[in-house]
């Protein structure tokens, strides 16, 4: 059955964009060219994962630190700052040495590894409203270690080769964290509703982030960021990742969390000539 599975999902993998395919058509931003790194990932052991995750320096987010964000009414922060940032006396950033002892079957029984599939609804910030916070902070029991790209990989700007390194590598290889059989994951795939969006600018609100023309992390006015309200079934990136979550043996591990009640089940994958086309 194993056999059968993993020839399944390699047939399926086979017929959709690779991540640097996908990465070259979206035009995503890259960091200086490094050197083609010809290395692949067990997708069905807690090997694999774990090393892809201290390769490409990916750091998944406690669940609990997602919770304590939405208590008090704060957004998501960039990688940089979430490396300083604690819950409950432990870092928010779950460590790979905690990765390692999970691979080796040390870490709890509860312990499960989520992969979050969203939109960026601005430019400069992921969520920038805090609704998406929201929606995940209630699906999670707490025990889980979370995939954000925003809070998991270096953002802009990145300052050093290894940060640069670290991000190409997970641009390489990222459907390893929807595509592998030890994670699920998530999908929030509505947007903030207008009249929240209208009432955050009435009040003025910001949000923390990297302020490019200043060079400072500081308190930015959600009026001053560049909206982006494309759909999420339109954004290459979303499509990519729902269809690889679907590529698992069991494809009731990807979850829309926003869907209405008796409509968050898993999906089949599309075949990938319609893939293509889409």
């Amino acid at each position: 059955m194993l056999q059968a599975g993993t020839a399944r999902l390699v047939c399926l993998c086979e017929g959709l964009l690779s991540c640097e395919d996908l990465a070259r058509r979206l035009r995503r931003p890259d960091p200086a060219p490094e050197p083609q790194e010809s290395k692949s990932y067990d997708l069905a052991q807690k090997q694999g994962l774990a090393d892809f995750l201290k390769d490409a320096d990916i750091r998944l987010v406690r669940a609990d630190f997602i919770k304590k964000l939405h208590r008090e009414g704060q957004r998501l922060p960039r990688r940089q700052e979430a490396e300083s940032a604690y819950v409950d006396g432990r870092t928010a950033l779950v460590t790979h040495e905690e990765v390692k002892d999970w691979a080796d079957g040390k870490a709890p029984d509860d312990t499960q590894l989520v992969s979050l599939s969203h939109c960026w609804e601005s430019r400069e910030h992921c969520d920038p409203y805090g609704y998406q916070v929201t929606k995940l902070a209630k699906a999670l029991d707490g025990e889980e270690w979370v995939f954000i790209d925003y809070v998991s990989l270096y953002q802009f700007q990145r300052l050093s080769q290894q940060q640069n390194l670290g991000f190409r590598r997970a641009m390489q290889h990222m459907h390893v964290l929807y595509c592998h059989d030890e994670t699920s994951t998530l999908r929030i795939e509505s947007l903030t509703p207008k009249d929240c969006i209208a009432e955050a600018k009435r009040k003025q609100d910001s949000v923390i982030l990297y302020h490019h023309p200043t060079g400072l992390v500081k308190p930015v006015p959600v009026t001053e960021l560049v909206e982006n309200r494309t759909p999420y079934g339109e954004r290459g990136w979303c499509v990519a990742e729902r269809e690889w979550s679907s590529t698992r043996a069991d494809t009731n591990l990807s979850r829309e969390i926003d869907a209405p009640q008796g409509e968050k089940g898993g999906i089949a994958p599309m075949l990938p000539e319609a893939f293509r086309k889409d």
